[in-house]
């Protein structure tokens, strides 16, 4: 019939036809087979907290003050110039990465007020871990008080200036014996979008949630080995962590697929330090800081440093 296309053309036609559909099809299939972490998609990442990092002047000395007074062990330690140790609390909840970079800034803690950041340790008898430490060189920076809950509160500040707060708690909200890590307090400028962050992001879970005005909330990783507490107080100074190094201090989660966790952190907002790198030991490491600035490392151990 005049006008229509030729044998040719429509078998030409058709065999396109199929193949385009057969190609869409196995792009489908593999789409299918592909695990959520190998998918531009946010993922359920389950993080938990492991260090805190400091560049201090005496990082040995600082070891062995905390070994001594505190019950911490050193887990992991290096003689070279810079003296890096990693020194874990009795219960294995935390470690404190402490180390002396010549060539970086030293976090200044004694020129952080205590409620702008401090550790916090809780023990059953805090008065006598009071007398001791203060006879070892540590020294006041708030002393006991009650709080409404009836647990007991002090803060000291070590040798070197780090804000420690001790608690005796009514009520433990994290199961562990004799004097422990408990838990690193923030003071920011908004505490809810904080935590919101840390709880879709790193899959932390809320504990506590305070009312206006302070916010303040107690979120903990999903063994509940450690919490932060994080909080919004305006009599007293949040840290500009833009202005504070990564090498100064950074707080460290350790998570299961490195790579899932910094497409789902960055994709939140987060940015790129140092990006993923394999260190001698074979573990995969990652320097982020959150939407606030804070300097946050991701590890991926070859073999966990904790319980």
């Amino acid at each position: 019939m005049a006008g229509s296309p030729s044998r040719s053309t429509f078998m030409r036609s058709a065999a396109f036809l199929i193949m385009a559909v057969a190609a869409f099809t196995i792009a489908r299939s593999k789409d299918a087979l592909q695990s959520p972490q190998e998918k531009a998609m946010p993922v359920h990442i389950v993080a938990r907290f492991e260090h805190i990092a400091v560049n201090v002047p005496e990082p040995k000395a600082m070891a062995q003050w905390y070994a001594a007074n505190l019950g911490f062990r050193i887990v992991r330690e290096s003689a070279t110039p810079s003296y890096s140790a990693f020194i874990a609390d009795s219960a294995g909840h935390m470690m404190f990465e402490i180390y002396h970079k010549a060539d970086q800034p030293l976090l200044k803690a004694d020129t952080i007020h205590h409620m702008s950041m401090h550790f916090a340790f809780v023990d059953d008898s805090i008065l006598m871990v009071k007398d001791r430490l203060l006879k070892t060189g540590a020294s006041i920076a708030e002393d006991i008080k009650t709080s409404a809950s009836g647990d007991q509160v002090f803060t000291l500040r070590d040798p070197w200036g780090f804000s420690i707060q001790f608690v005796q708690r009514v009520k433990p909200l994290l199961q562990a014996k004799g004097l422990y890590a408990e838990h690193y307090a923030l003071n920011v400028e908004d505490s809810r979008a904080k935590v919101q962050w840390l709880v879709d992001n790193l899959g932390l879970v809320v504990m506590t949630e305070g009312k206006a005005p302070s916010y303040g909330m107690l979120v903990a990783d999903a063994g509940k080995h450690l919490m932060m507490e994080i909080y919004q107080n305006t009599k007293f100074p949040v840290i500009n962590f833009s202005d504070v190094s990564h090498n100064a201090t950074h707080l460290a989660f350790t998570v299961p697929d490195i790579a899932a966790a910094k497409r789902q952190c960055v994709g939140a907002g987060a940015t790129v330090v140092e990006d993923v790198l394999k260190t001698p030991g074979g573990d995969f490491v990652l320097m982020l800081r959150d939407p606030w600035g804070e300097p946050l490392q991701l590890v991926t151990r070859l073999a966990p440093m904790l319980k």
